[in-house]
């Protein structure tokens, strides 16, 4: 904000001594941002996914053998523990971040009674949020 009190256009904005008129983009310049949009919408996922997968694709055939070794199970056994360990920590965080009512209390509860009888995740997650929404 200025001092003057009106907001600071940002970075997309052109500076105070152009005039919008003066602002013409050329077709080159519209279609290098949409080649850049384009870059941007492939590379973002991909370098999220792409190094998983890579590993994956790279341990298969090779995990009939990995897996027989007892090294290797009792390793994946302490790294099992541990990220149970972390989901039971957040949980927890949750729980005590929730300003509780009978509402939540009964959502919640309804929630992990459908978790237990197999309803599908997302399910549970949809009613969940409509019920929300509903009761305010």
């Amino acid at each position: 904000m200025t001092s003057s009190g009106a907001t600071d256009p940002g970075p997309l904005a052109a500076s105070d001594a152009t005039d919008e008129a003066e602002i013409k983009p050329s077709l080159s310049c519209l279609l290098l941002s949409f080649l850049k949009l384009g870059a941007s919408a492939f590379g973002g996922p991909s370098s999220v996914f792409l190094p998983s997968f890579l590993l994956v694709v790279g341990i298969a055939p090779l995990s009939s053998r990995m897996f027989a070794s007892p090294c290797l199970n009792k390793a994946l056994g302490g790294v099992l523990c541990s990220f149970v360990g972390l989901l039971l920590t957040v949980t927890i965080r949750f729980a005590l971040n929730v300003h509780w009512n009978p509402v939540h209390v009964i959502l919640s509860g309804a929630a992990f009674a459908a978790l237990l009888m197999n309803v599908d995740v997302i399910w549970v997650v949809l009613i969940g949020a409509l019920i929300s929404l509903i009761a305010g």
